[in-house]
């Protein structure tokens, strides 16, 4: 197979995947680290803003996420840290984030050609196996309650069976919105 998987560090920043509506890239996309995000922001702030907090956290010695390549080609992005570090959370006070979980607040595949290849699975799969060793107990998201896909809130236009499918289960919903929660095979508790 020709996919590989690399954490996501400085160093291949620059190649998170493009696509063709606002914000154009995962390396401009600061939805959930912005409160005040909006389509004024600039994409060179945007950028500067998401590839420091990259930096941040892999300098604490956390990994913030995972790029998918297909051959060279970039095709597949993941991102996920705990859950206070993504203050656009605290706009959705319906729903009730554990404090032992992370918040995975990106899984895309920009490209439909890339779909339904085992790529986002096998993000998920890199994903759990990062945290394995840690004391967070489970992986929390957001998602559509229906499949209609809409480029203006294309943050939540990930299909809810691909998670349920890979072991979520949902905890909540409110206004189309589902609040999935998968628990985390954690050694450190075994």
């Amino acid at each position: 197979m020709r996919l590989t998987i690399q954490k996501l560090n400085g160093a291949i920043f620059r190649d998170l995947p493009n696509f063709k509506y606002f914000p154009f890239s995962c390396k401009y996309c600061t939805f959930w680290e912005f409160t005040f995000f909006d389509n004024n922001t600039s994409l060179e702030d945007a950028e500067q803003y998401k590839q420091y907090c990259i930096e941040l956290l892999n300098k604490n010695g956390y990994n913030y996420g995972f790029l998918a390549f297909w051959d060279k080609e970039p095709i597949g992005y993941t991102q996920y840290s705990q859950i206070s570090y993504f203050p656009r959370l605290t706009h959705f006070v319906s729903f009730q984030f554990s404090s032992d979980s992370i918040f995975l607040s990106c899984l895309y595949i920009p490209n439909k050609d890339y779909r339904r290849l085992g790529v986002g699975k096998k993000l998920l799969e890199m994903i759990q196996k990062d945290l394995e060793n840690t004391n967070f107990k489970f992986i929390e998201t957001l998602v559509k309650a229906n499949d209609q896909e809409d480029p203006f809130s294309d943050w939540l236009n990930r299909p809810k069976e691909f998670f349920l499918e890979n072991g979520f289960q949902i905890i909540n919903e409110k206004d189309n919105v589902l609040h999935l929660r998968k628990e985390i095979a954690n050694r450190m508790s075994l």
